[in-house]
Protein backbone atom coordinates (compact mmCIF):
# COMPACT_ATOMS: atom_id res chain seq x y z
CA UNK A 1 0.00 0.00 0.00
CA UNK A 2 1.83 3.43 -0.87
CA UNK A 3 1.73 5.35 2.32
CA UNK A 4 3.79 8.22 1.11
CA UNK A 5 4.73 10.26 -1.66
CA UNK A 6 7.41 12.82 -1.78
CA UNK A 7 8.35 15.46 -5.08
CA UNK A 8 10.45 15.17 -7.76
CA UNK A 9 14.09 14.28 -7.53
CA UNK A 10 17.29 15.83 -8.83
CA UNK A 11 20.04 13.66 -9.34
CA UNK A 12 21.30 14.56 -5.76
CA UNK A 13 20.76 12.73 -2.59
CA UNK A 14 17.78 12.75 -1.12
CA UNK A 15 17.52 11.93 2.64
CA UNK A 16 14.39 10.24 4.35
CA UNK A 17 14.89 11.24 8.14
CA UNK A 18 14.25 8.52 10.29
CA UNK A 19 10.89 10.08 11.74
CA UNK A 20 9.64 9.62 8.35
CA UNK A 21 10.06 6.01 7.99
CA UNK A 22 8.55 5.48 11.72
CA UNK A 23 5.46 7.07 11.08
CA UNK A 24 5.30 5.00 7.88
CA UNK A 25 5.90 1.86 9.66
CA UNK A 26 3.37 2.69 12.40
CA UNK A 27 0.39 3.11 9.93
CA UNK A 28 1.28 0.07 8.50
CA UNK A 29 0.59 -1.44 12.45
CA UNK A 30 -2.17 0.66 13.18
CA UNK A 31 -3.95 -1.14 9.79
CA UNK A 32 -2.70 -4.16 11.13
CA UNK A 33 -4.37 -3.74 14.49
CA UNK A 34 -7.85 -2.59 13.52
CA UNK A 35 -9.35 -5.97 13.80
CA UNK A 36 -8.82 -6.15 17.53
CA UNK A 37 -10.02 -3.66 19.77
CA UNK A 38 -7.79 -2.48 22.43
CA UNK A 39 -5.09 0.50 23.33
CA UNK A 40 -2.28 -0.28 21.15
CA UNK A 41 0.83 1.26 21.74
CA UNK A 42 3.93 0.98 18.63
CA UNK A 43 7.44 2.11 20.72
CA UNK A 44 9.65 2.45 18.33
CA UNK A 45 12.63 -0.03 19.16
CA UNK A 46 15.73 2.58 19.39
CA UNK A 47 15.75 5.25 16.34
CA UNK A 48 16.95 3.96 12.95
CA UNK A 49 19.05 5.91 10.56
CA UNK A 50 17.73 8.12 7.93
CA UNK A 51 18.15 6.70 4.80
CA UNK A 52 19.67 8.64 1.97
CA UNK A 53 18.63 7.55 -1.98
CA UNK A 54 20.72 8.85 -4.96
CA UNK A 55 18.37 8.53 -8.24
CA UNK A 56 16.34 10.56 -10.84
CA UNK A 57 12.94 10.36 -10.48
CA UNK A 58 9.86 10.17 -7.96
CA UNK A 59 10.17 8.85 -4.37
CA UNK A 60 7.39 7.05 -2.73
CA UNK A 61 7.79 4.90 0.45
CA UNK A 62 5.55 2.24 1.27
CA UNK A 63 5.73 -0.04 3.99
CA UNK A 64 5.08 -3.77 3.83
CA UNK A 65 3.13 -6.62 5.65
CA UNK A 66 3.74 -7.56 9.26
CA UNK A 67 4.18 -11.18 8.72
CA UNK A 68 3.47 -13.84 11.70
CA UNK A 69 1.44 -14.29 14.55
CA UNK A 70 -0.52 -11.29 15.85
CA UNK A 71 -0.59 -9.25 17.76
CA UNK A 72 2.66 -10.12 19.70
CA UNK A 73 5.38 -7.91 21.86
CA UNK A 74 7.21 -7.11 19.18
CA UNK A 75 7.28 -6.84 15.22
CA UNK A 76 9.62 -5.29 12.48
CA UNK A 77 8.12 -3.67 9.52
CA UNK A 78 9.75 -3.80 6.18
CA UNK A 79 9.53 -0.06 5.08
CA UNK A 80 10.70 0.45 1.02
CA UNK A 81 12.05 3.39 -0.83
CA UNK A 82 11.02 3.28 -4.47
CA UNK A 83 12.31 5.72 -7.43
CA UNK A 84 9.69 5.73 -10.26
CA UNK A 85 8.56 1.75 -9.21
CA UNK A 86 11.63 0.35 -9.11
CA UNK A 87 12.94 -1.01 -5.33
CA UNK A 88 15.96 1.36 -4.40
CA UNK A 89 16.77 0.23 -0.29
CA UNK A 90 14.24 -1.37 1.74
CA UNK A 91 14.83 -1.03 5.80
CA UNK A 92 13.28 -3.04 8.62
CA UNK A 93 12.14 -0.77 11.67
CA UNK A 94 11.14 -2.75 14.54
CA UNK A 95 8.84 -1.84 17.47
CA UNK A 96 7.79 -2.85 20.71
CA UNK A 97 3.80 -3.08 20.51
CA UNK A 98 1.24 -2.98 24.02
CA UNK A 99 -2.30 -3.98 23.55
CA UNK A 100 -4.12 -2.82 26.61
CA UNK A 101 -7.50 -4.67 27.26
CA UNK A 102 -9.45 -4.90 30.21
CA UNK A 103 -9.95 -9.08 30.74
CA UNK A 104 -10.69 -11.79 32.84
CA UNK A 105 -8.15 -13.51 34.90
CA UNK A 106 -8.10 -16.39 37.12
CA UNK A 107 -7.78 -15.73 40.82
CA UNK A 108 -5.67 -18.66 41.90
CA UNK A 109 -3.75 -21.66 40.63
CA UNK A 110 -5.70 -24.58 38.56
CA UNK A 111 -4.63 -27.64 37.38
CA UNK A 112 -5.72 -29.53 34.28
CA UNK A 113 -9.69 -31.34 34.13
CA UNK A 114 -10.70 -28.54 36.74
CA UNK A 115 -14.59 -28.10 36.28
CA UNK A 116 -15.52 -24.66 34.76
CA UNK A 117 -18.15 -24.48 37.79
CA UNK A 118 -15.38 -24.28 40.12
CA UNK A 119 -12.93 -21.60 38.73
CA UNK A 120 -12.93 -18.09 39.70
CA UNK A 121 -11.92 -14.88 37.79
CA UNK A 122 -11.65 -11.39 38.36
CA UNK A 123 -11.32 -8.54 35.88
CA UNK A 124 -7.78 -6.51 35.25
CA UNK A 125 -5.79 -4.64 32.94
CA UNK A 126 -3.58 -6.88 30.54
CA UNK A 127 -1.21 -6.61 27.91
CA UNK A 128 -3.07 -9.18 25.41
CA UNK A 129 0.40 -8.55 22.74
CA UNK A 130 1.90 -10.45 25.32
CA UNK A 131 -0.23 -12.71 26.98
CA UNK A 132 -2.82 -14.68 24.33
CA UNK A 133 -3.63 -12.43 21.55
CA UNK A 134 -7.26 -12.32 20.49
CA UNK A 135 -8.11 -15.47 22.39
CA UNK A 136 -8.17 -13.67 26.20
CA UNK A 137 -11.35 -13.32 27.35
CA UNK A 138 -12.76 -10.12 27.65
CA UNK A 139 -14.01 -8.03 30.60
CA UNK A 140 -17.35 -7.82 29.28
CA UNK A 141 -17.83 -11.42 28.74
CA UNK A 142 -21.18 -12.67 30.10
CA UNK A 143 -19.83 -16.34 30.93
CA UNK A 144 -15.98 -16.04 31.17
CA UNK A 145 -16.17 -19.70 31.64
CA UNK A 146 -19.15 -21.50 30.06
CA UNK A 147 -21.00 -24.08 32.38
CA UNK A 148 -20.44 -27.99 31.39
CA UNK A 149 -16.81 -26.84 30.23
CA UNK A 150 -13.22 -27.93 31.96
CA UNK A 151 -9.77 -26.40 32.28
CA UNK A 152 -7.41 -28.05 29.29
CA UNK A 153 -4.13 -26.74 30.96
CA UNK A 154 -2.70 -25.80 34.40
CA UNK A 155 -2.90 -22.43 34.90
CA UNK A 156 -1.23 -19.59 37.35
CA UNK A 157 -2.69 -17.19 39.35
CA UNK A 158 -3.28 -13.83 37.45
CA UNK A 159 -3.03 -15.37 33.76
CA UNK A 160 -5.16 -14.13 31.70
CA UNK A 161 -8.15 -16.38 30.78
CA UNK A 162 -7.69 -17.69 27.28
CA UNK A 163 -10.51 -18.88 24.95
CA UNK A 164 -8.32 -21.97 24.45
CA UNK A 165 -8.28 -22.97 27.83
CA UNK A 166 -11.86 -24.55 27.99
CA UNK A 167 -13.12 -27.30 26.55
CA UNK A 168 -16.90 -29.38 26.64
CA UNK A 169 -17.09 -32.02 29.61
CA UNK A 170 -17.53 -35.00 28.56
CA UNK A 171 -19.28 -37.73 29.85
CA UNK A 172 -16.96 -38.99 31.91
CA UNK A 173 -13.99 -37.07 33.28
CA UNK A 174 -10.72 -38.50 33.88
CA UNK A 175 -9.74 -38.32 38.03
CA UNK A 176 -13.55 -37.84 38.91
CA UNK A 177 -15.42 -39.95 40.85
CA UNK A 178 -18.40 -42.29 38.66
CA UNK A 179 -21.47 -44.10 38.92
CA UNK A 180 -19.96 -47.77 37.83
CA UNK A 181 -23.22 -50.42 37.12
CA UNK A 182 -22.37 -54.33 37.08
CA UNK A 183 -25.05 -56.02 35.02
CA UNK A 184 -24.66 -60.04 34.92
CA UNK A 185 -26.87 -62.88 34.86
CA UNK A 186 -30.03 -61.06 35.64
CA UNK A 187 -28.31 -59.09 38.41
CA UNK A 188 -27.53 -55.52 38.99
CA UNK A 189 -24.63 -54.25 41.48
CA UNK A 190 -24.14 -50.47 41.17
CA UNK A 191 -20.68 -48.86 43.45
CA UNK A 192 -18.35 -46.02 42.95
CA UNK A 193 -15.22 -45.63 40.98
CA UNK A 194 -12.29 -43.37 39.98
CA UNK A 195 -12.22 -42.72 36.32
CA UNK A 196 -8.58 -42.93 34.22
CA UNK A 197 -9.76 -41.38 31.32
CA UNK A 198 -11.77 -39.14 29.51
CA UNK A 199 -14.74 -40.32 27.55
CA UNK A 200 -17.60 -39.95 25.44
CA UNK A 201 -20.41 -42.50 25.59
CA UNK A 202 -20.12 -45.65 24.30
CA UNK A 203 -16.39 -44.80 24.50
CA UNK A 204 -14.80 -47.89 26.88
CA UNK A 205 -12.70 -46.38 29.77
CA UNK A 206 -10.53 -47.59 32.97
CA UNK A 207 -11.95 -47.48 36.05
CA UNK A 208 -10.89 -48.38 40.06
CA UNK A 209 -14.43 -49.43 41.74
CA UNK A 210 -14.24 -48.40 45.42
CA UNK A 211 -12.51 -50.61 47.89
CA UNK A 212 -10.49 -52.33 44.82
CA UNK A 213 -6.91 -52.52 43.91
CA UNK A 214 -6.96 -53.22 39.98
CA UNK A 215 -8.32 -50.79 37.21
CA UNK A 216 -10.86 -52.28 34.87
CA UNK A 217 -12.46 -51.69 32.39
CA UNK A 218 -15.91 -50.28 31.23
CA UNK A 219 -18.32 -48.93 28.75
CA UNK A 220 -19.45 -44.96 29.28
CA UNK A 221 -23.24 -44.64 29.30
CA UNK A 222 -24.28 -41.96 30.80
CA UNK A 223 -23.13 -38.59 32.49
CA UNK A 224 -20.54 -39.83 35.46
CA UNK A 225 -21.80 -43.45 34.89
CA UNK A 226 -20.41 -46.53 33.31
CA UNK A 227 -21.50 -50.01 32.99
CA UNK A 228 -20.11 -53.22 32.82
CA UNK A 229 -22.83 -56.19 31.15
CA UNK A 230 -22.11 -59.83 30.42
Amino acid sequence: MLLALLPTLSAAATHVPAGRLIEVAQARLRMRAEGIPAEWQFIPSGTPMASAVVADGELSIEAGDVDGAWPRSRAGVPVTLRVDGAIAQTRMVWFTMRAWRDAHVYVRDYRSGEAGDDLQTATRRVDIAAEGGDEVVAADAAAPVPRGYRLLRDVRAGQPVLARDLGPMPAVARNTRVALQVRRAGLALSTIALARDDGVVGEVVRVLPQGATQWIRAAVTGHNEVTIEN
